[in-house]
């Protein structure tokens, strides 16, 4: 345990010197690769050149080699929710789809009737064509999207479908679906991967190989899969896709699996990669200015956070997250660590994303909510540490390499603060297994990560942080809140379920059941003879974003 002296002497001065050695790294590393550098300006929500598209592809082209952190283990749509759904959403069409902005427009389904609070009614688009020629049916649909409630199948979009009673087809071109509630988030997740559209006869006969390298797909979209390797998935254009709006502009797409985003921006800087999404912090700083291609910054659902666990220790206590998120130099972080590209958060969801619905009561919420701590007090959260007894407990972060700059801060403010924080390094796969995993969540106090809610309603994540929520990592548990929570979801008029979901978020942001530290833009980078297509979250990973690209 440290003694009084020491923890006053790891004091601001000490975080502010670590900024500075991490904005030294930052400038540096910018210096090496790209002719721009960080601006020093500070970032805020109106600071970011945030935008939905880039721009219109005036001409076609052979192929496209996009950067992929991580190979996909599957291909397969309802087993999504990973860096592989930019790949998945190009094979396969749902039944809405998000356009750029986050709005929902048909897809598979040309209409939806929502005759009583409990049911849906979906009338599919006829003449859509798999690629193996065969025509989309209402049974194709009810049995697709079912599969988000076998156990066997395992789908991660099934903490969705809770509300689900049945999925019938009702007619040859029909879909009903009935609910055990009124459950109005439900069908904004259809247009995610959730309600992704696959061939009946043919996942039945793939059985467990299906979306795997042996078994493949059979989908609708405007690309096929053409071949899978362990370092590239190639997908070739539908000559028969469906939608003659959205005809491919690239004949093929080489997805290139890299080992880690250091290196893709090496690649994207040099030219050897034409595009790439960008999660990781010191990127945006290399890619700045970069006179190679064009760093976009897409409106967001996505932002950083310290995601707690369920595991008995110091982040357990409600007192001690306050206290760590006071003392966070979120300010600093945005600025060295990002390098502008990212903005001290206000909630425990992002402040930048679009909204969905009722626009204006979700922006008058976040411009009237005080920010959380931007520069950092940490007299005042080593005061709250001591007073709650927990001065000098062991708390143990899980990071991955792309997050160290941040997570080097993170642990350096709860040392300051006065607690013993160390962090283990985890391979970027081990990362993402920590969504799912949960005997691996229980080796640690908390891990940082980026999170997202998947449409741009804040409903989604309010949901997860329900009991028994799928994501309730900590296990958070407000009775006040979860009744909000559930007034909100069953509420059809989007103007009373926006007032109800700012209620939710003035209990679940007070309590911090996670400690929110930036909110981040989509950064997608492309190459300077590739442009076209949405670079916003649910753009790239729910809309067909890949057949937009194309040459300048």
């Amino acid at each position: 345990m440290k003694s009084e002296e020491e923890t006053k002497n790891m004091s601001k001065k000490s975080v502010a010197v670590l900024l500075a050695v991490v904005l030294a790294l930052a400038l540096a590393a910018c210096g090496s690769d790209s002719d721009s550098g960080s601006s020093g300006t500070g970032a805020s929500e109106a600071s970011l050149p945030l935008v939905n598209e880039a721009p219109a592809a005036t001409t076609s082209l052979d192929s496209v080699s996009w950067g992929a952190i991580t190979a996909p283990t599957t291909l397969d749509p309802v087993l999504g929710l990973d860096y592989g759904d930019e790949i998945r959403t190009n094979l396969c069409d749902n039944i809405l789809r998000f356009e750029a902005d986050g709005s929902g427009a048909p897809a598979i389904a040309k209409s939806v009737a929502n005759p009583n609070p409990k049911t849906f009614v979906y009338e599919i688009r006829p003449g859509i064509k798999f690629w193996n020629g065969d025509e989309v049916t209402a049974e194709d649909v009810a049995y697709s999207l079912a599969r988000n409630l076998d156990p066997q199948v395992a789908s991660h979009f099934a903490t969705y479908y809770g509300n689900v009673k049945s999925i019938e087809a009702t007619g040859p071109m029909q879909v009903t679906v009935e609910m055990t509630r009124p459950d109005y988030v439900f069908p904004e997740i259809l247009g995610t991967a959730a309600g992704a559209i696959v061939q009946k006869s043919y996942a039945e006969e793939k059985g467990k190989d299906f979306g795997t390298k042996s078994g493949g797909l059979m989908c609708t979209g405007p690309y096929e899969l053409a071949s899978w390797t362990a370092n590239e998935i190639v997908l070739k254009a539908n000559p028969n896709y469906w939608d003659e709006s959205l005809q491919p502009q690239t004949s093929t797409l080489n997805f290139r699996v890299v080992p880690d985003e250091d290196t893709l921006t090496s690649a994207l800087l040099a030219g050897d990669i034409d595009g790439g999404t960008i999660y990781g912090s010191t990127a945006a700083a290399r890619l700045q200015g970069a006179k190679s291609g064009t760093l976009f910054y897409g409106n967001s659902t996505l932002d950083l956070q310290l995601i707690t666990t369920t595991r008995e220790g110091a982040l357990k206590n409600r007192t001690v997250r306050q206290a760590l998120s006071l003392a966070l130099p979120r300010d600093g972080i945005a600025e060295t660590v990002y390098a502008n590209a990212a903005v001290p958060s206000k909630s425990m969801v992002s402040a930048i994303q679009p909204w969905a619905y009722a626009r204006s009561t979700f922006e008058d919420y976040f411009a009237k909510r005080p920010p959380l701590s931007t520069s950092g007090d940490i007299d005042k959260a080593s005061e709250m540490i001591r007073d709650a007894g927990f001065e000098g407990e062991k708390v143990n972060i899980a990071i991955t390499g792309n997050y160290k700059e941040v997570s080097d801060v993170i642990v350096e403010t709860a040392n300051a603060v006065g607690l013993d924080a160390t962090a283990t390094t985890l391979t970027t796969s081990q990362g993402v297994s920590l969504y799912y995993d949960e005997k691996l969540r229980e080796r640690y106090d908390g891990f940082i990560l980026p999170w997202n809610s998947n449409v741009s309603d804040p409903l989604e994540n309010l949901v997860y942080w329900t009991p028994g929520g799928e994501y309730n990592y900590s296990g958070y548990d407000n009775p006040k809140y979860t009744q909000i929570v559930e007034r909100a979801v069953g509420t059809a008029d989007p103007e009373e379920r926006a007032k109800l979901a700012t209620q939710a978020l003035t209990i679940v942001d007070g309590d911090l059941p996670w400690i929110p530290i930036v909110d981040q833009p989509f950064l997608s980078y492309m190459n300077e003879g590739v442009t076209g297509g949405p670079v916003t979250m649910m753009g790239r990973n729910w809309a067909q974003w890949g057949a937009y690209l194309g040459g300048k």
